[in-house]
């Protein structure tokens, strides 16, 4: 109303002062700006808002810039083949699409990779129970200690005791989180507990190099986030990627509910709703489910025991009609997919009274490198899963896995073992001792990187089961520095992995053929490297000197014959501005690989790194 106040006092106002050639009073009355203003008001009494409101055009703007107080714009597997009977609509065979969709770099764990959760299902289709707001995602450098606001509570810990027994239990493990989709997307995807994140502002030379993943990183509040846990950028990030500290929980740990066993999770009342269809589609299930009394732990282990061995996966499910309930078909058919068996364990917890809500993204696969490495991993419909999350008490919404066993080894690359067939870890001796050596030995770091497989005994008192914290106020402070430092650190020792690597590839003769240049850029760029290393070996190079008297200054010093081989051919170069052939080009090549490595020899290590590997540039020949 303010913005359409101020449209019609603009009009009024260049109508009342507009020029007339005769010289006449052209000012309207009052009473007509009065009467305008009336009328408006008038009307917006007698016409709903709702009239104007097109749902389409709203998605539309929404879609293009999201801001604070927007609705969510939900990540969805409708657009990687699933979902055939439209919207969120569970059933019906599913075609992957196998176009690439993100790349990820990050450690080495299998991890969940949240796009979207969901809260709300009428026996169909997935949707919200309530209306997804957005709000801003602060950067704050203090999100550690924040247990309290709403961003806290949508993703974080809302208790610090259980954070420190998570993070000294190896349950919740930090990360540092680069992704760059291939499509113009604006959601972000996160494992779970995101702190920090940082659009990356260059353009890499290809896939986002995780030598130096910091660099240009923008920090300000360019991210949202909604109630149910999804965020989303400002703007789309595809084009050169973005960063974030995050949180995950080890899907190894997920597939195993024994992980959660010293947690509680929130439940109310339960309404029971599926107990008599259950109890007729699948008594062994209903005795899982709704039979004798048992605790959180047992009873998922139970019902992933029951799907893995009496259920199949399955991509070309029968599609579901829509007079028949989603829970039916599955119950009776026994085959799906992870949404089929995602949709079953949230709404059957549910219906039990456990807080629970469906989610959707990607599973990110092992990779069998050393746990301090990262690697790249580019993620399609086939890495595209759901899952169930459960509300837990100060611990948040955490991973349920309801797929298979068999799929999910095939999904994260991990031999997932029954949790039956693993030995349960005896708590050592002098347990109390041993945590108190933990948070003593190296502060908040060793919280974070040592993974305590320490059962509680559920037996224990209260004080017992919680490991004396190393996380106090100010440690936590000194972690996020830590992690900063980290990072910093971990980024420097990419970028001098990432230069070593490129100049010892252009010592290869073969680098000539990776060449993206013209033979005569290719042949400057060469020379160009030459002279520098020849200045800085000592040679006193002046602007006037020709092609001969530059390598008769490298005569004087080295007696090559490949200082003779290319005088030739560079002075036809440079003065008769002939193409460059390939011999021509393979011999001053060589010339640069016989003063490189010279230049390799006198050099101390940090002499050569920060003489010559840093000063490598990252242009191609």
């Amino acid at each position: 109303m303010p913005a359409l106040l101020a449209g019609l006092f603009c009009v009024y106002a260049s109508y009342a002062f507009r020029q007339d050639p005769a010289g006449r009073d052209q000012r309207p009355p009052i009473s007509f700006g009065l009467t305008l203003v009336g009328l408006t008001f008038l009307l917006s009494l007698v016409i709903p808002s709702e009239t104007f409101f097109n749902p389409d055009f709203h998605r539309f703007l929404n879609d293009r810039r999201p801001m604070e107080g927007g609705e969510v714009t939900a990540f969805s597997l409708k657009e990687l083949g699933f979902y055939p009977q439209g919207n969120l609509h569970v059933g019906g065979p599913v075609k992957p699409n196998a176009d690439p969709y993100i790349d990820v770099t990050t450690g080495p764990d299998a991890i969940y990779l949240r796009g979207s959760t969901y809260d709300a299902f009428d026996g169909h289709s997935w949707s919200y129970q309530n209306e997804q707001i957005l709000k801003v995602f602060p950067w704050d450098l203090n999100f550690f200690d924040d247990v309290t606001s709403d961003k806290a509570k949508s993703f974080w810990f809302t208790d610090k005791a259980v954070r420190d027994r998570a993070l000294q239990d190896g349950l919740i493990k930090p990360t540092i989180l680069i992704q760059r989709p291939h499509r113009d997307t604006k959601v972000v995807f996160t494992p779970g507990k995101p702190g920090l994140l940082g659009r990356l502002l260059q353009a890499p030379d290809g896939p986002i190099n995780p030598m130096d993943p910091f660099t240009g990183l923008q920090i300000n509040n360019s991210f949202l986030y909604s109630e149910n846990g999804m965020v989303v950028s400002e703007s789309p990030y595809h084009e050169f990627g973005m960063v974030s500290i995050d949180h995950y929980i080890p899907l190894r740990k997920v597939v195993d509910p024994r992980s959660l066993a010293s947690y509680t999770p929130i439940r109310g009342k339960g309404e029971r709703a599926l107990e008599n269809t259950v109890a007729t589609l699948d008594s062994s299930l209903h005795e899982i489910v709704y039979g004798e009394e048992k605790d959180f732990v047992s009873l998922v282990g139970q019902i992933q025991d029951h799907f893995s061995q009496n259920y199949s996966y399955n991509l070309n499910a029968s599609t579901i009609s829509d007079d028949e309930l989603f829970i039916d078909n599955f119950l009776t058919n026994k085959e799906g997919y992870c949404v089929y068996f995602a949709s079953a364990m949230t709404i059957l917890l549910r219906d039990l009274g456990y807080e629970t809500r469906y989610a959707e993204g990607f599973v990110l696969p092992f990779m069998d490198i050393a746990p301090d490495d990262v690697a790249n991993r580019t993620l399609t419909a086939n890495q595209a899963h759901a899952w169930c999350e459960v509300h837990m008490e100060g611990l948040g919404w955490i991973p349920v896995e309801a797929t298979p066993s068999s799929h999910m080894e095939t999904l994260s690359g991990l031999s997932l073992n029954h949790p039956d067939d693993q030995p349960i870890p005896e708590e050592p001796e002098n347990s109390q001792e041993s945590s108190e050596d933990l948070s003593e030995e190296s502060g908040p770091e060793a919280s974070i990187d040592e993974e305590s497989s320490t059962p509680i005994d559920n037996d224990t008192s209260e004080d017992e089961k919680s490991p004396k914290s190393p996380l106090e106020a100010s440690g936590a402070k000194w972690m996020v520095l830590g992690l900063i430092i980290l990072v910093f650190v971990l980024g420097l020792a990419f970028y001098v992995i990432g230069k070593e690597r490129r100049w010892k590839e252009r010592q290869l003769p073969t680098s000539l053929d990776r060449t993206k240049t013209s033979p005569r850029e290719t042949m400057d760029r060469i020379w160009t490297e030459i002279k520098r290393m020849a200045q800085e070996e000592g040679l006193s190079i002046q602007r006037k000197d020709t092609v001969k008297d530059l390598l008769d200054k490298l005569r004087v010093k080295y007696d090559w014959k490949e200082i003779n081989e290319v005088q030739g051919s560079l002075e036809a170069f440079r003065y008769g501005e002939e193409e460059p052939t390939r011999e021509d080009l393979q011999a001053i090549h060589r010339l640069y690989i016989k003063l490189s490595t010279e230049r390799k020899r006198k050099l101390s290590k940090t002499g050569w790194l920060f003489g010559e590997v840093f000063k490598v540039p990252r242009k191609p020949w």
